[in-house]
């Protein structure tokens, strides 16, 4: 008679085995929640990873107790443990109710097509807002119309300043491409390098020649006395390149101070002797004729006042260039418009978005 029962008794105690081996719980965030509130509730299921899990999904508003509705279905988290053999799956309901009451909410899950419900029920408490009924003259009315306040921030102020910039550069383009005139430029043109300063540095050039030798005290004279007929020429207005060395004296007498011409006079007839007379000059007579020169370019070089002066000259451009620069500046006008328009918009949108 035992042996007949054994077998019934463990087809009973298998089933309950297994529901053991899967565990179903429920757990809400709070227990106590005003009419209109919402409340999560955690239900969470232990199981075996080798069985089918399938969490209820409500639709918007579906109760899931009388009383009880569904805002929410959230995602399933899955976590595995004991090397993926077991799994402990979470879903997270948003749920709310407009009843004041006590529930007993008691979840359910659908496990390999069975349904298996939580191990205990899970009450929420949902409580009515105290309204004095007596003494109804006391309710304050309704608010009136709020209107919404708007703040000027850093970024719409920076924005706005952009827009402005563009604006303002849309209006110049425009005023300038409507204007048939040819485009000009001013262009500065320096002046023209002094003759003294031209003279001074050609003369630090020659300091460095050699005068050892007759050919080289020639070719060292020869430089000197160029640099002299040039700046002469340039500074005084009359031909002394073409002139004689005594005629250039002669010319200067009528200007200058007859010391100082003295010794330009012993320059030009050092020079001449050491060119045309095979002369050979003393020991340091080259230095001294250099020195002599420079005394001469120093003493009469104009005052800062009679220096020429960087002039500016208006200068049309030419076709061509002019076809160009007008198709950049109807590109320009064309980029700074879009902008304009776009940056517009967006503080339009900025702006508006703060009342709705």
């Amino acid at each position: 008679m035992k042996k007949a029962f054994l077998p019934l008794l463990l087809l009973l105690f298998v089933p309950s085995f297994a529901v053991a081996q899967t565990i179903v719980e429920a757990e809400l965030d709070t227990a106590s929640i005003l009419i209109g509130e919402q409340v999560q509730l955690r239900l969470s299921v232990k199981t075996d990873s080798k069985r089918r899990v399938n969490f209820p999904t409500y639709a918007a508003e579906e109760e899931m107790t009388p009383g009880v509705e569904v805002i929410t279905n959230g995602a399933v988290d899955t976590t595995r443990h004991n090397e993926g053999r077991r799994v402990e799956l979470v879903r997270l309901y948003t749920v709310t109710s407009f009843d004041s009451a006590l529930y007993n909410i008691l979840p359910y899950v659908l496990i390999d097509g069975d349904t298996l419900r939580a191990r205990a029920a899970v009450g929420l408490k949902v409580n009515t807002v105290p309204v004095d009924t007596v003494h109804i003259d006391q309710f304050p009315g309704p608010h009136g119309v709020v209107e919404g306040t708007f703040t000027w921030s850093s970024h719409l102020l920076w924005l706005c300043l952009l827009l402005w910039l563009c604006l303002v550069g849309l209006v110049v383009l425009c005023i300038r491409l409507s204007d048939r005139k040819p485009v000009t430029r001013r262009v500065v043109i320096p002046p023209k390098v002094a003759p003294h300063k031209q003279a001074m540095a050609a003369m630090e050039n020659i300091r460095t020649l050699p005068t050892g030798g007759r050919e080289e005290a020639k070719a060292y004279y020869m430089r000197l006395t160029d640099v002299l007929r040039t700046y002469i020429e340039e500074r005084f207005g009359f031909n002394a390149k073409e002139m004689t060395s005594q005629e250039i004296i002669d010319s200067l007498l009528q200007r200058n101070d007859p010391t100082l011409l003295r010794e330009l006079r012993e320059v030009f007839g050092t020079a001449d002797l050491v060119k045309f007379a095979k002369y050979e000059a003393a020991i340091g007579e080259a230095d001294r004729s250099l020195l002599q020169a420079m005394d001469f370019v120093n003493t009469t070089k104009p005052d800062e006042a009679e220096l020429p002066k960087a002039t500016v000259q208006v200068v049309t451009l030419g076709d061509t260039k002019q076809r160009a620069l007008r198709s950049r500046m109807r590109f320009a006008a064309i980029v700074l418009a879009a902008a304009s328009a776009v940056l517009y918009v967006y503080i339009i949108w900025e702006i508006i978005t703060t009342f709705l």
